[in-house]
């Protein structure tokens, strides 16, 4: 699939960038925000109803993360919004990123990407986790013999 139209408009705070989809013709538009805890809220109101269940663990690792200044925008992991014909806004990635800001009360830059066509829910973060021993090695930290050996040198750190 191609992207038939790119525009890029300034607004006050935010660079947008919207695409057309020329397989379905959505509007989909890209930008940073601000997303502040009510806002957060907000949009876990509209959560889509097959999102999966809230992993407590990882919300509190993001939200410690970013009480401690940790999280980083640049990441560009989106907060996704489907868009149905009748305009309603639909939550469909990002959930345990915006409990993350409820709980630690405090507002977080996110990229927001609204207007993706709600067909797209089923190939949204359907990817293979990272393991324990591939996150270390993305810091530098080479460990041979895989998860078993990589925890336990996370007991030795």
């Amino acid at each position: 699939m191609t992207v038939s139209k790119l525009k890029t408009v300034a607004t006050e705070s935010n660079l947008i960038t919207n695409l057309i989809c020329p397989e379905t013709g959505s509007n989909i538009s890209v930008c940073f925000e601000e997303i502040t805890p009510m806002l957060a809220l907000k949009m876990l109101g509209s959560n889509h109803q097959n999102n999966r269940t809230v992993k407590h663990a990882s919300v509190e690792c993001y939200s410690d993360q970013m009480l401690a200044g940790e999280w980083h925008p640049a990441s560009a992991e989106a907060i996704k919004l489907a868009r149905s014909i009748n305009g309603t806004e639909t939550l469909i990635d990002g959930q345990h990123r915006l409990h993350a800001v409820v709980r630690a009360n405090v507002p977080v830059i996110f990229m927001v990407v609204r207007g993706i066509p709600p067909m797209a829910f089923s190939a949204i973060d359907d990817g293979v986790a990272r393991t324990l021993s591939a996150a270390l090695e993305i810091n530098g930290i080479k460990i041979k013999g895989g998860a078993q050996r990589a925890a336990g040198a996370l007991k030795v750190l």
